[in-house]
């Protein structure tokens, strides 16, 4: 068991379209944002790892202190590994995000969104999976997006991923079918993979 607290992530900044950014870039260089993770990991059994997270941004919108943007996070990973030690792996993580976003200086809009997915390791190099998300317009909560995408994904090598992915997106934005072909390369140092890679 084992606890990690106070872990800063990459802060991506959330641009709404023709609405306006969720959070202002121009904005971070004089009223810079906090973005925090804090995770627990604990093992189920021999074969089952459960980790658990939580998430928290706090930004301005625009380039005075008039409007915030708050995120808040929950996040949770379970891996199942082979018994026999093998590549029959499977992973499902979910996550679910609720903000409170400024839209002027006197209202604030309540939005949340979510996603899941389910993987398989077919073997050491292959895997598939499905993710779903869902969420509400940060900016206008009446309105909202869905999509489900299932991916293939093969590992030439630690240091060369490819990813194929289709995506159906509908809800409250034109219907889109779309297909995305992903390739993650790493030149010198880098972090270890994810523990959940399972290679």
């Amino acid at each position: 068991m084992g606890f990690i607290a106070a872990v800063p992530r990459r802060v991506v900044l959330l641009d709404n379209g023709e609405e306006g950014p969720v959070v202002n870039n121009t904005a971070l260089f004089h009223y810079p944002g906090v973005n925090t993770h804090a995770l627990w990991n604990y093992d189920l059994g021999k074969d089952w790892n459960l980790e658990l997270g939580s998430s928290f941004l706090a930004s301005h919108r625009d380039n005075s202190i008039h409007e915030s943007a708050f995120l808040y996070g929950a996040d949770a990973t379970l891996i199942h590994t082979d018994p026999k030690g093998g590549f029959n792996n499977q992973l499902f993580q979910t996550e679910a995000i609720y903000g409170d976003i400024d839209t002027s200086a006197y209202t604030t809009q309540h939005s949340k969104g979510a996603y899941a997915l389910f993987q398989q390791q077919l073997n050491r190099d292959w895997y598939v999976g499905v993710r779903g998300d869902w969420t509400e317009d940060a900016l206008n909560s009446h309105r909202e997006t869905w999509g489900v995408s299932p991916y293939l994904t093969w590992y030439y090598f630690e240091f060369l991923r490819f990813r194929f992915e289709y995506q159906y997106k509908a809800g409250d934005v034109p219907t889109e079918n779309n297909f995305f072909c992903q390739v993650t390369w790493i030149f010198g140092a880098h972090p270890p993979h994810p523990y959940w890679a399972m290679r």
